[in-house]
């Protein structure tokens, strides 16, 4: 949802400024809670390509396209846990002069976590699409 600040010269009553912070405020708490997911997910998922590497190494039964595959799905899932933590913890400080620049800040800044949400979210899928893929790659060299 994209939301602009703009100048209105109709007859309706403008929307008042505390209901849009408040909006994006919101809107900010659910990118947060979406990266605390994918910071989950991911972090499992990592631990979980973990015990399948060391397994398959102890059982002899690893292949060059399994390992490098599940090191793929790892190296993505890493990538997903930082943009996650980027978007969640790392905050920037703007300085208050007006109400609209406050605005104007706070929408910036909403539309750059929503953007590192994005791209966890896809570095999120990509490792977990490697992590499949490496799965039935050793299925298939199982057969």
């Amino acid at each position: 949802m994209a939301i602009t600040v703009t100048k209105d010269t109709t007859d309706d009553p403008m929307i008042e400024a505390d209901l849009v912070m408040q909006t994006i405020e919101k809107n900010r708490d659910r990118l947060r809670t979406t990266s605390g997911m994918i910071m989950s997910l991911s972090g499992m998922s990592i631990s979980a390509s973990l015990a399948i590497v060391l397994f398959l190494l102890k059982e002899h039964a690893a292949t060059t396209a399994t390992v490098a595959l599940i090191v793929l799905a790892a190296i993505s899932l890493f990538v997903a846990a930082f943009f996650a933590i980027e978007a969640s913890f790392f905050r920037n400080d703007y300085a208050i002069t007006t109400r609209s620049q406050f605005l104007s800040d706070l929408l910036r800044l909403l539309h750059r976590e929503m953007r590192l949400v994005r791209w966890a979210s896809v570095s999120t899928l990509i490792g977990l699409g490697f992590l499949a893929l490496a799965v039935a790659v050793h299925a298939i060299e199982l057969l």
